[in-house]
């Protein structure tokens, strides 16, 4: 219970008169009006404490939803940051010699770029060619590439080819890549197989994943709006 100053003061005075022979007579009076005094600031007191829990308890509560969306927003913002730090591609896109450094160079350590080497009067470049537009569709956060042979002045014999890059580095030289696929009958699978046989393309990081990544950071970003 907090002492009032005020109280004190009346006290004090109370204290005095009855030291003072003289007050006899009106100490009744004196103890009657502090009493009066006394029973109103308690009163007085006792709202200030009420109100004073109100405010506490919406102050707690307002502590608990600032920590509750200061820790939404950190899971929104690390689940943003994993699926932008994995990279999507979705396409076989064609590149000139002059675009092949950057192309291989300007992309994160996790990423793996796979450029096919290719002639359009080779019908195995053509059919490869067709395998890596699907399954660029498929393994979206690889980089799938295709580049003319003779812009890079590669030697025919050695067509279809299929280079791997990570991190800068080279880490499968497929030159000839028909001798693993075989020369008419390959198909995406065959390919998908070499891939990640060499580490190209991870078999558990298709599609589906993908959508279950977007499913949930939209689940989390609906619950936070609720």
């Amino acid at each position: 219970m907090v002492v009032h100053k005020r109280v004190l003061k009346v006290s004090w005075r109370i204290i005095s008169i009855i030291n003072n022979k003289n007050n006899k007579k009106k100490l009744p009076l004196y103890l009657h009006i502090m009493n009066v005094f006394y029973q109103e600031l308690k009163a007085q007191e006792e709202e200030l404490l009420k109100d004073f829990e109100n405010i506490s308890s919406d102050e707690e509560e307002k502590q608990v939803l600032k920590k509750y969306r200061e820790q939404r927003l950190k899971e929104i913002k690390g689940t943003v940051t994993t699926n932008l730090s994995k990279k999507r591609f979705g396409s076989l896109k064609e590149i000139s010699a002059n675009q092949y450094v950057k192309a291989i160079d300007n992309e994160p350590s996790n990423v793996c770029v796979i450029v096919h080497l290719y002639e359009n009067s080779i019908p195995q470049c053509r059919l490869l060619n067709e395998c890596l537009i699907y399954l660029a569709r498929k393994f979206v956060k690889a980089k799938f590439l295709r580049i003319l042979a003779s812009d890079l002045e590669f030697d025919p014999v050695g067509l279809p080819a299929l280079l791997v890059y990570k991190n800068g580095e080279l880490i499968a030289n497929l030159v000839k890549i028909t001798e693993q696929i075989g020369e008419i009958n390959f198909d995406s699978d065959t390919v998908e197989e070499v891939l990640i046989k060499y580490g190209a393309i991870n078999k558990n990081e298709d599609i589906d994943d993908l959508y279950l990544e977007d499913y949930t950071t939209s689940r989390i970003l609906d619950e936070d709006e609720e």
